[in-house]
């Protein structure tokens, strides 16, 4: 998204859970983890860009 008024961007999982969040004003992205019983279990943020690439590294973590 490129409009200047975006306070907010989420992304959700297939399951329909929020997966990531990013706040436009911070640049600051927040990923939320859950477990295989779909619980969220921790967030962890950084001052990066939220996208498909860092679904697929939480993806894989959780994934054995």
């Amino acid at each position: 998204m490129d409009g200047a008024n975006v306070l907010a961007e989420y992304i959700y999982n297939g399951k329909g859970q929020r997966a990531e969040k990013w706040i436009a004003s911070e640049n600051k992205c927040t990923v939320y983890h859950y477990n295989q019983s779909s619980l969220l279990i921790a967030e962890s943020t950084s001052l990066k860009v939220c996208g498909v690439k860092s679904l697929q590294a939480v993806e894989k973590l959780f994934s054995s």
